[in-house]
């Protein structure tokens, strides 16, 4: 950035000086006049991308503080592979990071995110494919969809208490994806929120998740083990589909309503439901189409 503003005020400089001081005619000086005045709005206009800029990341102020809206060159192609954001610029809290603002970073292996940021937005580190580690502070309460979808390299990740939902495509194609704790305050499960997390072999759902979105955990291949907490009322479309490994699921009373194909297997497993309520409760819920390979239990303790 520092280049062009040196070439923009040398330029700015010379057509000022021959405005002034040059012999030609007054057309002539008029006109240096005139490039003059527009180079130095171009020259404002760069010194002003060149303030909003700190530590390879470009930001604006708003009306709670600082967001974080894109990343610099040098994080994007892989010479800066280490982000840690700064907790405030020019003495103003970083409270958001913005849509798309490290997505395609191919070469990325972790970011620390301060404490005081409460919101990341959409995709935010979409396909950050060799993505590691994120550490995300408590401060946070708001995650958007696709954050960390194809971040094929990320093993884990520490959600913090005080998120709503588990946006949609959340972790997507984090096939690398072994556990992960879903936090308490949490109440929905967005679609394919876990779609296609291949080395995800158990996770536990608590009491507040009230709802579990179509596909959320669709072709997670390695998952042997999932706790339906009581409270759970709907289980969308193909929210099991593919799991072959998982061969066993309770249900409890509380569920209402089981979507399409919701625990079909690619290479028709049969599952085994065990459902906690009564015979007359499990004829009352609203079962979707192609759900053949259950074998259900009535828990009887």
């Amino acid at each position: 950035m520092l280049g062009p503003i040196l070439a923009c005020l040398v330029f700015w400089l010379l057509c000022l000086a021959n405005a002034l001081f040059s012999k030609s005619g007054a057309h002539g000086r008029l006109a240096s006049f005139v490039v003059s005045i527009v180079l130095f709005f171009e020259l404002v206009t760069l010194l002003k991308e060149t303030a909003s800029w700190k530590d390879g990341l470009k930001f604006v102020k708003t009306y709670d503080g600082i967001c974080i809206t894109a990343c610099s060159e040098e994080i994007r192609e892989g010479r800066i592979r280490e982000v840690k954001i700064p907790q405030r610029i020019r003495g103003e809290a970083v409270t958001s990071i913005g849509d798309e603002v490290f997505s395609s970073c191919y070469k990325l292996t972790s970011v620390e995110i301060p404490e005081g940021i409460t919101s990341i937005g959409n995709r935010a580190f979409y396909y950050c494919s060799n993505l590691k580690s994120v550490m995300i502070p408590s401060s946070v309460t708001s995650i958007g969809n696709e954050v960390f979808c194809y971040c094929k390299s990320l093993t884990s990740v520490d959600i913090p208490e005080g998120i709503s939902k588990i946006g949609d495509s959340m972790f997507y194609g984090c096939e690398s994806l072994t556990s992960i704790e879903i936090p308490p305050s949490v109440t929905n499960i967005g679609e394919k929120a876990f779609f296609e997390c291949e080395s995800l072999t158990g996770i536990e759902i608590p009491s507040s998740v009230k709802s579990i979105g179509n596909e959320a955990f669709c072709y997670c291949k390695s998952l042997t083990s999932v706790d339906l907490p009581e409270g759970v009322s709907k289980i969308g479309d193909s929210v099991f589909y593919g799991c072959d490994t998982l061969t066993g699921i309770e249900i409890p009373s509380s569920v209402t309503n089981i979507g399409e194909q919701a625990f079909s297997s690619a290479r028709g497993k049969q599952k085994v439901i065990i459902y906690s309520g009564t015979e007359k409760d499990w004829d009352t819920i609203r079962m979707g189409s192609e759900n053949d390979n259950i074998v259900l239990i009535f828990r009887t303790d």
